[in-house]
């Protein structure tokens, strides 16, 4: 089973290399590293085209592309630290100022001052699970390419 491991500006995907072993007969190293690369820019493509948008499209902009980190694992940094609010979606919470005396936010239009905001929370928008899951689904056309490169 392959293994997600999130961090701040990141997450870790460690592909278990029976997920791509069984598209292929052949599994000279060579092919499955370069089975292990095309996976993780394969789930790079589909990441930014999951994440959402929203006001500046940060998220999506910045998604690196897959840096190996040893064995069957990489990396891809998002570049914002608000992905995993985004992706797993925030309980209810207060806001308060850090460095002003008041909060400043607009609000239907109008300029909002205040003390402390009672946030509602974030629903989670799970883009990386889709984007996982559609990235499985490259897994038969990428294992046919590594081995023709490989010939």
């Amino acid at each position: 089973m392959s293994k997600i491991t999130a961090g701040n500006e990141h997450f870790q995907f460690e592909v278990d290399t029976s997920d791509i072993e069984r598209y292929a007969d052949d599994f000279e190293e060579e092919v499955i590293d370069r089975m292990l690369e095309l996976t993780g820019f394969a789930l790079q493509g589909e990441l930014k085209r999951e994440a959402p948008g929203g006001k500046t499209g940060d998220l999506r902009k910045r998604i690196s592309a897959p840096r190996r980190i040893g064995g069957s694992a990489f990396a891809i940094d998002f570049g914002v630290d608000y992905w995993t609010f985004v992706n797993f979606g925030t309980k209810p919470h207060i806001i308060r100022p850090r460095r002003a005396s008041v909060l400043r936010f607009e609000k239907e239009g109008a300029i909002v001052f205040a003390k402390v905001v009672r946030h509602p929370g974030t629903k989670a928008n799970p883009f990386v699970d889709r984007a996982i899951d559609n990235m499985f689904e490259h897994l038969p056309s990428i294992a046919q390419q590594a081995l023709q490169e490989a010939k």
